[in-house]
């Protein structure tokens, strides 16, 4: 920090000032002293016999000379800064510490730390009286406001890198009145700035391979059959080797060797039947990537691949034979009679029948006698419309209720559970369908396949498939990127993959937590677990080279009007070397 800098008008004061000094002292004439001799005849004609040209000229270049080192001395001491009016003006410095510039330099440091210190040395460049406001893309700072150039100095170096990747220059910036406008960034996601700021770049090409897509899924018509696909972005200007290593849980891995070419997308399926399920982790391992933060993914593998289902029916061979259809399913057929709630199942499907009791497990009722722990009946009804399908909800994705036709079903009153989903409503507040997604999971469906047609039309077996998948397996990931995570949940606990417990706040039924980075998280509350996959698994924020602004050069910094360090001992320097050459020129008889 520059403990000296002065306005311009006290620059120029203090140079005239010491120019004057110089003058004052060189004119001032020591006091003659008294010589006695015999003639000054014969001394007039030697000097009127070789007289020469005046030696004025020793005077005026030891005073030019002294000046000189004067002026020196003091633009070496002050540094004047030749920004504001009369030391009193305001500047506004933008940092931009978005996401990628954690991307690491040639030097090893990152962008944001190059860009903290351009940003400080342009604060330091200003003259003592300068206000300096500091802004931040990530909302770091709530109230951005004028400072003194060392509070400047010290908020920009409290940044920290943030996670949002949209980053953000408030508005109000564009309106407040300031001499200088900067913005300190790489470029890549904020973009250009407007012509009334000046850009100081921190951009430098890099290296980067990312994981831009991760995903699980069954293979359809092969249940026992598990895949991974992964997609990975070279962002970089050269091609690239790497190896993509999919781990699971107990040290099941898969590595695959890639080679991707410069600025190009490569997909892989990999295989991973052979996991059982849970956590699962997606990994680039390359030389020289500049940018890790994408260079993992996390999923959730669902640790059923077949669903063991009992069929509770006294004679629905319909139903067993759609059923038996359902890949997944294995499938054990019991009289009502039989019924107990310890059979070893991952679902009931019960057929116009309903236990007392709900069942431990997850169920699908179709058609079912009341019970108390459904929702209250509103007794049967003929030739019931549906109004509406919620075909949101994952149990009624995909199907066409359009040639719907039922003669007669048990209709359903409203109720407040807020764990209750309605499926399809019929005439005024009649339900003929719910979702139920409390700690054990249950789907009513208040008709069977003798009063409706629902079993004849392409969308059935589609809806048997949605219910034992929205029944059986785990809850759907939730994705989210790195920052701040809102879990729809009421009042719940959230873990990282490790165990550890981070801090969470409920509000208006939502749990909302921060997750630094990538990994996956699990919501625990009063119902079954939440998944929380946090990934980048964005193409634009793995191209760390998609810059706005053109490389910074090795100098780097802003257009600073401030003598820098260096020219100062430059400067002390040169007065240095010209008090030798006067000192010389005295001795040598040269000066006066």
């Amino acid at each position: 920090m520059n403990a000296f800098a002065l306005s311009p008008l006290a620059v120029a004061a203090a140079l005239a000032a010491i120019v004057l000094a110089v003058v004052l002292l060189y004119l001032l004439q020591p006091p003659a002293r008294r010589r006695f001799v015999s003639s000054s005849l014969i001394w007039e004609r030697v000097l009127e016999a070789s007289r020469r040209v005046s030696d004025r000229w020793r005077w005026w270049l030891s005073l030019v000379i002294a000046g000189a080192i004067g002026v020196c001395v003091v633009l070496a001491v002050v540094r004047p800064g030749l920004n504001g009016s009369e030391g009193s003006g305001k500047a506004i410095i933008v940092v931009d510490n978005a996401p990628t510039m954690a991307t690491r330099t040639a030097s090893g440091v990152p962008r944001l730390r190059v860009a903290q210190d351009r940003a400080v040395d342009l604060i330091q460049s200003f003259t003592s009286a300068m206000q300096v406001m500091v802004v931040d893309t990530q909302r770091q700072i709530a109230t951005p406001s004028f400072e003194s150039r060392i509070d400047a100095v010290e908020t920009v170096e409290d940044l920290q890198l943030g996670r949002e990747y949209l980053p953000i220059v408030p508005s109000a910036v564009a309106s407040v009145a300031a001499e200088g406008r900067y913005v300190v960034t790489d470029g890549v996601l904020l973009g250009a700035p407007p012509a009334e700021f000046t850009s100081i770049s921190v951009f430098e090409p890099a290296a980067n391979l990312g994981i831009t897509a991760f995903d699980l899924q069954n293979v359809p018509g092969s249940p026992a059959q598990r895949e991974a696909f992964v997609e990975v972005f070279n962002a970089g200007n050269t091609d690239r080797t790497a190896e993509i290593v999919v781990s699971g849980t107990g040290g099941q891995e898969v590595t695959r060797e890639i080679s991707i070419e410069a600025n190009a997308v490569l997909t892989e399926t990999i295989d991973t039947s052979m996991f059982n399920g849970g956590p699962v982790r997606a990994a680039l391992t390359s030389t020289d990537d500049a940018f890790a933060d994408d260079d993992v993914a996390y999923g959730y593998l669902s640790s059923r691949r077949a669903v063991r289902v009992t069929l509770v029916s006294n004679s629905d061979r319909f139903l067993v034979k759609s059923l038996s259809s359902q890949p997944r399913v294995r499938l054990n057929v019991v009289p009502p009679h039989r019924y107990t709630d310890e059979f070893d199942t991952d679902i009931y499907v019960f057929d116009r029948f309903a236990p007392k009791s709900a069942p431990s497990v997850p169920s699908l009722l179709i058609g079912p006698q009341p019970a108390s722990w459904l929702p209250p009946s509103a007794g049967n009804v003929v030739l019931p419309e549906v109004t509406s399908a919620n075909v949101r909800h994952p149990v009624l994705q995909n199907i066409s209720l359009r040639d719907l036709h039922i003669e007669q079903g048990n209709v359903s009153k409203p109720s407040a559970d807020r764990e209750s989903t309605v499926l399809l409503h019929a005439d005024g507040d009649k339900i003929l369908a719910i979702a139920h997604d409390g700690a054990t999971r249950w789907v009513l469906l208040g008709f069977n396949s003798d009063d409706s047609n629902f079993g004849l039309l392409p969308g059935f077996p589609v809806f048997l498939g949605n219910a034992i998948k929205w029944l059986a397996d785990d809850p759907g990931i939730v994705r989210a990127t790195p920052g701040r995570v809102t879990v729809p949940v009421e009042s719940a606990r959230v873990f990282a993959v490790n165990g550890s417990e981070l801090p969470a706040m409920a509000l208006d039924g939502e749990v909302h937590f921060d997750a630094a980075t990538p990994g996956l998280y699990t919501v625990i509350g009063k119902d079954r677990p939440v998944r929380v996959a946090v990934n980048l698994l964005d193409r634009r924020i793995s191209a760390v080279n998609r810059s706005a602004l053109a490389p910074s050069t090795p100098a780097g910094g802003a257009n600073v009007d401030e003598l820098p360090i260096a020219l100062s001992a430059l400067l002390l320097i040169i007065a240095l070397v010209l008090l030798c050459i006067e000192w010389i020129a005295y001795h040598r008889r040269i000066t006066l």
